[in-house]
């Protein structure tokens, strides 16, 4: 119990050193690396073990990966079928649930490459939304992006979209969405 005791309050130290003069960091950490490795050898260790406290071990079988963020970079491959099960999964929530929204089989969904906009509802008598694949390469994105056009459905259909693009009321039903999926209100 002491030696855990020692421990944190080495551990506590160490920290508030460091947040005191972080060019210590380094060298507090060098000589800690020192100490763990005079540790290991004293009880046997390799470097596939790993030491605990308790004075048990466990083999490492696994060496640590490193993962690029360009590889979480990667942009979403987007397709009309996609979009389409986004939006029956969105249409299946509150608000959009009790708007009477047509079912996506009714919807022309496409994809374009323009880069001025991330997404485009089509006012006429057939429904149509379109989403870039340039500007959209996220899960979260997208769902935004078709969530936001879902807006402009509902109001094409109850033909309450007024001359701005983006009326008072559309201001309104944005907000509703924003707070019940979580997105961000001024981005959305």
């Amino acid at each position: 119990m002491r030696a855990s005791c020692a421990r944190l309050c080495r551990d506590a130290s160490h920290d508030a050193a460091v947040r005191r003069n972080p060019r210590r960091q380094p060298v507090l950490l060098a000589a800690r690396r020192r100490a763990n490795d005079q540790r290991a050898k004293g009880r046997g260790a390799n470097r596939g073990t790993r030491q605990y406290p308790s004075g048990a071990s466990i083999a490492l079988s696994v060496a640590p990966v490193l993962v690029s963020t360009d590889d979480l970079a990667m942009p979403l491959p987007i397709t009309p079928e996609r979009c389409a099960a986004i939006y029956d999964a969105l249409r299946a929530f509150p608000p959009y649930s009790g708007w009477a929204l047509p079912e996506s089989d009714a919807i022309e969904f496409h994809v374009s490459k323009r880069t001025d906009i991330y997404g485009q509802y089509h006012y006429g008598a057939d429904h149509a939304i379109t989403v870039s694949s340039s500007l959209v390469g996220h899960w979260g994105t997208l769902t935004e992006t078709i969530a936001h056009e879902m807006i402009h459905l509902h109001q094409s259909i109850r033909n309450t979209q007024g001359r701005a693009e983006h009326n008072r009321e559309w201001t309104r039903l944005a907000r509703q969405v924003c707070r019940m999926f979580g997105f961000d209100e001024r981005r959305f």
